[in-house]
């Protein structure tokens, strides 16, 4: 069970990356939600029937409290942590990474990297994974 969470993409265009993927079938089993409303209690209240092992994805992190009448990042990523924590499911956020970061260096982005106007506490995150030039890197996220 899963369900994707964009404040930044249209159901239509997040539906043809996921058949691209070549999961097709799969794909049509996510439930996709791209209400303007999302922020951690939207996505507790929509995802909160989903069973243990659950996976919830939000894209992406920077646009939980763009509406600033919604809590600061900082703790709307602490009610998502203990949310998943107490219903067994993992919860993905995208992030974009700073536009400080140069991809000409040839590193891996790492935690430093993110873009972060709002501080969030990264000791909330389990792992983070780092993707660049067809690269993959999973780490602890603190």
């Amino acid at each position: 069970a899963a369900v994707f969470f964009s404040l930044e993409e249209t159901e239509p265009a997040i539906r043809a990356r996921l058949a691209d993927l070549g999961h097709e079938g799969r794909a049509r089993q996510i439930r996709v939600d791209t209400s303007d409303a999302i922020c951690a209690e939207h996505v507790v209240r929509v995802a909160g029937d989903l069973p243990a092992g659950a996976v919830v994805a939000v894209d992406y992190l920077q646009l939980l409290d763009q509406r600033r009448t919604l809590p600061p990042l900082r703790h709307q990523v602490a009610a998502l942590a203990g949310w998943a924590s107490a219903a067994q499911v993992s919860v993905i956020l995208l992030s974009q990474i700073d536009r400080r970061f140069d991809p000409s260096e040839g590193r891996m982005p790492g935690p430093d990297d993110l873009r972060l106007p709002n501080p969030v506490d990264r000791t909330l995150f389990a792992r983070a994974c780092f993707l660049h030039e067809g690269r993959i890197r999973v780490r602890p996220a603190a």
